[in-house]
């Protein structure tokens, strides 16, 4: 049977001697939450990848052995297909499909800077992506909600302008 995540920080923790409020003193994550993460509370949703890489740094192990028990083997993939060590691949969508006002699809092919001008967009990242991160914090839903309103005030004088 495959050991789980919380049962691997946990051999690693033990390994090392470090209680588990030490670990919470040196991560800044609580002793019950940790806790959690130990015992497998959350069955379903692993542990954040920044929360991965606080413990992987305060229990002097390696990040990316966190990654892939928590199941973020997409990681290796990534690093594995690349033949070139350090370039990033990212998965954007190159072709948009619209409806008509009859309901009939039409496709085409993105230039490159609508691709670009997609991916970049702030709006997007907000409302499509599950995980956003600024300095290793992660946004709540809450967070992105009033990110959205910061922007849109900001940029309100700017789109009058264009």
């Amino acid at each position: 049977m495959e050991q789980h995540i919380g049962e691997y920080i946990r051999f690693i923790r033990k390994q090392k001697k470090i209680t588990l409020v030490d670990l919470a003193k040196k991560t800044g994550f609580s002793q019950p939450y940790l806790s959690q993460i130990e015992t497998n509370k959350n069955k379903d949703k692993p542990p954040a990848p920044d929360l991965l890489e606080k413990i992987a740094k305060a229990l002097n192990t390696d990040y990316s052995t966190l990654l892939k028990k928590a199941g973020y083997s997409f990681i290796d993939e990534i690093w594995d297909n690349n033949t070139q060590k350090g370039t990033l691949v990212f998965d954007v969508n190159f072709m948009e499909t619209k409806k008509d006002k009859n309901g009939a699809k039409s496709s085409k092919y993105l230039t490159k800077e609508e691709v670009l001008q997609r991916f970049f967009d702030f709006n997007t990242l907000l409302e499509e992506r599950q995980e956003i991160n600024y300095k290793g914090i992660s946004f709540t839903e809450k967070d992105k909600q009033l990110l959205k309103i910061f922007l849109d005030t900001l940029m309100h004088d700017k789109k009058d302008t264009q």
